[in-house]
């Protein structure tokens, strides 16, 4: 039977007011992640909110994000990979990814196996198997290309609509200004020989985690670790084995700790680390793995003259609220336990506890 003119002005209407509700549900989906991207700082929270926020406003598998450092002419991301972090890097003349920074234009590849810009190697590091592949260049408010967005296997194998397409470019120039605002905010906090957060975000991230401590009822463990007569690999050496040591040291400890933690130089040779909902006995397992990562295998600091060196650390342990819930007491109480483990015979970990002098 035939449709009446009422019938299809009818389904029209729906049609319409369907259309109405997908655009006001994406302009509600922008707002909400412009709001929470504003409020993000930490650079590798900030990444990983808008990779989780573009996969599902997108309907998209994957999302990868990738920020352009100017120095080593690569892009770069760090990926939650389990507990831990695992960063990724390639040059700008690599894969799509590099394609689309290069040219600065928007690309949608429907078949990356069969354009030979794709880089398989992503695919063979990682154990995934990239069907299509959506891109843009991430440009900042001076014409500065700082970043590249990826959607990965649209769900349904099915392309992306005219419309998807303006959310996506949407997306990605929203989160353009916060994740300038958050690299530039790691570049102030971030100490410059060893890649580690500064003394400077140590403290404030510290007050931050025991207020909220406070407020849950969650532990929050504290580690001081010092490297073992260091002032002897200076001395020997010279200080660009000392600046070398250092360095070995950081990635060994930042490669041990989870998402949660945050580890900075504290000082000299002496590294902190806060722990999130870490009690005393889980903090004493990972203070101990530290320990250990440091001294696992000789420090190469010197690869012409083949000068190896044997680094130890020595650790020192406290716990909100059980050893205090203040700040300046919390830092002392590790920093009297580290003292004990130094004075004690070194390379060993020391867990505060009443009375340790």
């Amino acid at each position: 039977m035939a449709m009446t003119g009422f019938e299809r002005a009818k389904d029209d209407l729906i049609r319409e007011n369907r259309k109405l509700s997908e655009k006001v549900e994406k302009l509600s989906s922008l707002l909400t992640i412009s709001k929470l991207m504003a409020a993000q700082l930490d650079l590798d929270s900030l990444l990983g909110l808008i990779i989780d926020q573009m996969s599902k406003v997108m309907d998209s598998d994957r999302c990868s994000l990738f920020i352009y450092d100017a120095e080593k002419n690569e892009l770069w991301s760090r990926v939650a990979h389990g507990l831990r972090y695992k960063e990724i890097r390639f040059n700008i003349d690599t894969g799509i990814g590099g394609y689309v920074f290069r040219s600065g234009e928007t690309v949608y590849v429907p078949d990356a196996y069969a354009d030979s810009r794709f880089n398989r190697e992503f695919d063979l590091k990682t154990g995934y198997r990239t069907a299509d592949i959506l891109s843009a260049p991430m440009v900042n408010d001076r014409g500065e290309k700082v970043g590249v967005v990826e959607l990965l296997n649209k769900k349904g194998g099915r392309g992306y609509a005219e419309d998807e397409l303006e959310l996506f470019l949407a997306l990605t120039n929203l989160a353009t200004i916060p994740l300038e605002n958050a690299r530039l905010f790691r570049l102030a906090v971030t100490d410059g020989l060893t890649g580690l957060f500064t003394k400077r975000y140590f403290e404030i991230r510290l007050k931050e985690e025991i207020e909220r401590s406070k407020r849950t009822g969650h532990k929050i463990s504290l580690l001081f670790l010092d490297l073992d007569y260091f002032k002897r690999v200076n001395d020997t050496y010279g200080h660009p084995a000392g600046d070398r040591v250092l360095r070995i040291a950081s990635v060994r400890l930042q490669r041990m700790l989870r998402i949660s933690d945050a580890i900075c130089r504290y000082g000299g040779e002496e590294f902190a680390s806060i722990l999130p909902e870490t009690g005393k006995e889980a903090a004493t397992i990972i203070a101990e793995r530290l320990r250990k990562v440091v001294s696992f295998k000789p420090m190469v600091v010197d690869q012409k003259k083949s000068i190896a060196i044997k680094a130890t650390a020595s650790v020192g342990l406290a716990t909100c609220p059980d050893d205090s819930v203040d700040v300046d007491d919390l830092i002392g109480k590790a920093d009297k336990a580290l003292y004990h483990a130094k004075e004690t015979g070194r390379d060993r970990t020391v867990v505060y506890y009443d009375g340790l002098s």
